[in-house]
């Protein structure tokens, strides 16, 4: 629904871009359409254009399995050793 759709992540940035937190609005807005990227490659897929189109981007990946944990971790890993880089 409207939760899962790029309208509320740009919603959300602007908000916080109008406040003046720059970086905020960044990460929202890089957090929002990641997570929307990674729940388009399930097979229940996200409508990611949601209230303006009914467009559904939907992948290969079962909720649940084994596939999709591995994903996560292996995600995870590189986000962490992104950081370790990065300090």
């Amino acid at each position: 629904g409207l939760f899962h759709s790029l309208f509320l992540g740009l919603i959300l940035f602007f908000v916080f871009y109008y406040f003046n937190l720059k970086l905020i609005a960044i990460a929202v807005l890089i957090g929002y359409t990641s997570h929307l990227l990674m729940d388009g490659l399930t097979k229940e897929g996200v409508l990611f254009f949601t209230p303006f189109s009914s467009l559904r981007l939907k992948g290969f990946i079962r909720t649940g399995s084994f596939f999709e944990y591995l994903l996560f971790f292996v995600l995870i890993i590189l986000v962490v050793v992104q950081i370790r880089f990065m300090i």
